[in-house]
């Protein structure tokens, strides 16, 4: 085996020096992608200061799993370094979600729909409330189920929040809009032209209008209108006098 040391019984809270190569990363992952740019900073600093917070793991068997320092982990194997530095904890498989879940709430890149997959997941698979959640993560319950709400959207509106390309509010306020074409529509132009929560508001109005009208005229069968047939407002720029 090499360099495969076998795992060492150890009690909780042991700080040891363990072989990368001993180490697993979670099978499942609630990120939904990873910034390489800010694993290569994070390797960058390690290298030039050394590790300067271990990562959590618990014993699998011969081996560790990663509890918290999923991006600590990649960093240090980035450098090749033979060992990291690790706290071993002898904790249950709902403590380490729970854990998982705080640190990756905690920190500054994740985004809303992350947020919202971390706490669906500690509901649908462990049972745990949102109230339970809220006092080890620091949300208020209102938020945690807002963010779950999230997951309810059409995808293009998922995938264009967590992309940073509108924001969840916005997001929020399109989502009235039922009719594919026509949220393709307005998403599409809020994305290229950014959008406040009142043109929004305005561009759903405008959509329920001429759903409305159009039921009204073919005597109460539905049949929406297509997506360009329903223009979005403008408003002149106080700096520039363009059509925003």
């Amino acid at each position: 085996m090499d360099d495969l040391a076998k795992v060492p019984d150890c009690p909780e809270d042991v700080m040891l020096q363990i072989p990368t190569n001993l180490i697993d990363r979670p099978e499942k992952s609630i990120r939904m992608s990873i910034d390489l740019d800010y694993i290569r900073e994070l390797s960058e600093s390690i290298q030039a200061e050394g590790l300067l917070q271990p990562i959590l793991v618990h014993k699998k068997g011969e081996r560790y799993g990663i509890i918290a320092g999923d991006c600590r982990f990649l960093a240090v194997s980035r450098l090749n370094l033979p060992t990291i530095t690790a706290i071993v904890k002898n904790v249950s498989e709902e403590q380490i979600h729970i854990q998982r879940a705080t640190e990756n709430i905690l920190r500054h890149d994740m985004t809303p729909i992350e947020e919202a997959r971390t706490f669906r997941d500690l509901i649908d698979n462990f049972k745990i409330s949102i109230e339970y959640i809220a006092n080890k993560t620091g949300k208020t319950p209102g938020l945690i189920k807002r963010r779950i709400d999230l997951l309810r959207m059409p995808e293009r509106l998922i995938n264009a929040i967590h992309e940073k390309k509108i924001g969840y509010s916005i997001a929020e306020i399109l989502d009235a809009i039922r009719d594919p074409g026509a949220l393709n529509y307005y998403l599409d132009f809020a994305i290229e032209n950014g959008i406040t929560a009142d043109v929004a508001r305005q561009w759903v109005k405008d959509w329920q209008d001429s759903k409305r009208r159009a039921e009204n005229d073919n005597g109460g069968i539905e049949s929406l209108p297509p997506a360009l047939s329903v223009k979005p407002t403008f408003y002149a720029c106080d700096t520039c006098s363009t059509a925003v």
